[in-house]
């Protein structure tokens, strides 16, 4: 039960790289990270451009791999009694 926190942590943690407000500074943070403080022949910015690109997919399909995996046995069972639990709700 003392794992709990940390669980939680990390699941939050995989979260942050998905939420909304990351997305909006995206585009200044791949600009910094591709230019650089120098300015870059274009053959080194597309070759920094396409290794972060890279990078970043590698990154978010390991996070929804990996949440993906975590979460199947878990929506296994609760698929098994969803029907009793839509019964109950609708009885009430």
């Amino acid at each position: 039960m003392s794992d709990l926190p940390l669980a939680l942590a990390l699941a939050a943690g995989m979260l942050a790289a998905v939420n909304p407000c990351g997305f909006a500074l995206l585009p200044a943070y791949l600009s910094l990270l591709v230019l650089g403080d120098d300015t870059p022949t274009r053959a080194a910015a597309v070759t920094r451009a396409l290794s972060a690109t890279a990078a970043m997919t590698a990154g978010f399909a390991a996070v929804f791999a990996l949440f993906g995996l975590a979460i199947a046995p878990v929506a296994g069972q609760v698929q098994q009694h969803l029907p009793w639990f839509t019964i109950e709700l609708c009885a009430s």
